[in-house]
């Protein structure tokens, strides 16, 4: 969202907060059920089973070899799922400044692997595991247990994911309208509210 907007945006929902604290809350709540359900469809995109079985979570205490205070993550769908969550509020700019107010997030460290493992792969880096295909095959067996490669929403590859990113696809912008329609809705009554008030 570009500044401007984001200025906009900011300003309307103090003066709504301030003023008019029923028409802030309906906003919110219809933007809330909005995110609910990509947030649901995202979910249940997690695939139950990751075909390596150094990554499936098995209830083992695990060392990492080359960084012995922060091993490597086992994938767990449970907690992958319960991961993805909703969040309302704005979000630091990105390297082009722009901020988000609603987003969904994949807050797991398994989850965050499994939606975005190759996404950085050009050059390829070398693998620190003995097996020097060990990435390769990590992307690959992901790729064929997600149904298949990045999902594309938006420009850059930082706007490609196999599992949120393909929800917001697959959405085909109706999350985003909602949230628009909510917006202007909340925008319209707060003038009549004002209207009223003069």
């Amino acid at each position: 969202m570009p500044a401007k907007e984001v200025a906009d945006l900011i300003a309307m929902k103090r003066a709504l907060a301030k003023y008019t604290p029923d028409i802030a809350k309906e906003m919110n709540t219809e933007i809330r059920v909005a995110l609910t359900g990509i947030r649901n469809t995202a979910r249940n995109l997690v695939p139950d089973y990751i075909h390596l079985r150094n990554f499936m979570e098995d209830g083992l205490t695990h060392k990492s070899r080359t960084n012995k205070s922060d091993p490597f993550p086992r994938y767990d769908p449970a907690v992958v799922r319960r991961g993805i969550v909703t969040k309302m509020g704005k979000t630091k700019p990105n390297i082009f400044g722009y901020v988000g107010f609603y987003s969904l997030i994949n807050k797991s460290r398994a989850g965050a692997l499994v939606e975005t493992a190759g996404r950085g792969m050009n050059p390829p880096r070398a693998s620190k595991s003995n097996n020097p295909k060990a990435r390769e095959q990590f992307i690959r067996t992901i790729a064929n247990d997600t149904g298949g490669n990045l999902w594309e929403y938006g420009k850059g590859v930082k706007q490609r994911g196999r599992i949120i990113y393909r929800a917001a696809v697959e959405d085909n912008g109706k999350v985003k309208q909602a949230i628009l329609l909510a917006l202007d809705k909340a925008r319209t009554s707060f003038q009549s509210a004002l209207d009223k008030a003069a």
